[in-house]
């Protein structure tokens, strides 16, 4: 386990742009491909750009309908300007625990994969780790790495509304509520920007703004038992293919959520626990 290589574990051949091609490629390509990062750089990397930054983006520019002016500001604005530059990476060689350790204690979401020279040759997110979970004995449960308090929104907020709230507050995710506080959907930072490349691509303002959150959010609500090993948790998402667990209580209202996120740093605990035990 401790001996895991990156190159095992990486998505291969990850999207790629140039510096200079426009914002509207990025968003392109996360809307038709469904991923949410685009490394910048085809020879070398030189800069990654996240659906999180295009998001920001669209609420620092856009208001209230995005003008067709600005929209084309945003739209053919080139990457560089807006990426993250000289992301860190992970080598193909690299150990997947030494990659853990720095995903964890940085945030990051992701990183590329690169060979020698620098060259883009793959990237990993949180959700290629959870892989590991298959050889890990079952001793922590969803409850201990779980979110307890979640911010949700209510079903008749605009969609930029919830996208600004994503951005304030750091989060990819928000469980939407009914009127009673039961939970009935999620939006994801992806779904905002397949919103607004349907906007781009119709040039029509409502398919993102004035929207209502009730109609791009995914439903039904996947939910998971609290007392459900990691090791389960980490499979089902896999199979499932998405990115969360919310936890409900007996009515059916929010009371924890368990993410890839909270799964990789339950993973990075255990991994090292074992490392102590095995002496590694």
């Amino acid at each position: 386990m401790g001996k895991t290589l990156i190159r095992t574990l990486m998505i291969p051949d990850p999207p790629t742009l140039n510096p200079n091609d426009p914002l509207a490629e990025a968003i392109r390509k996360v809307n038709e491909l469904g991923v949410g990062r685009v490394i910048v750089g085809k020879e070398k990397v030189v800069g990654l750009v996240t659906t999180r930054d295009l998001l920001e983006l669209i609420v620092q520019e856009c208001h209230e309908g995005c003008p067709e002016n600005i929209m084309k500001d945003v739209l053919y604005a080139p990457v560089k300007n807006h990426m993250v530059c000289s992301p860190s990476v992970a080598y193909e060689n690299d150990l997947a625990l030494d990659i853990i350790n720095v995903m964890v204690s940085h945030d990051y979401g992701s990183m590329p994969v690169v060979d020698k020279v620098h060259a883009p040759k793959g990237i990993v997110t949180e959700r290629e780790f959870l892989l590991l979970y298959q050889d890990l004995p079952k001793t922590h449960k969803v409850k201990s790495f779980a979110t307890s308090r979640v911010a949700t929104i209510d079903s008749g907020i605009r969609l930029e509304e919830a996208v600004s709230l994503m951005i304030r507050r750091g989060f990819r995710r928000l469980p939407i509520v009914d009127s009673e506080g039961k939970a009935i959907g999620i939006i994801t930072a992806t779904d905002a920007i397949k919103a607004f490349a349907r906007f781009i691509e119709k040039k029509n303002p409502s398919f993102f703004f004035g929207k209502k959150v009730s109609e791009v959010m995914k439903s039904p609500v996947l939910s998971i038992n609290p007392e459900t090993y990691v090791n389960d948790a980490a499979k089902e998402l896999l199979d499932k293919k998405k990115g969360s667990f919310m936890i409900l209580d007996e009515n059916g209202k929010v009371s924890g959520i368990i993410t890839e996120r909270d799964l990789l740093i339950a993973l990075h605990h255990m991994l090292h626990l074992q490392a102590m035990k095995t002496g590694e």
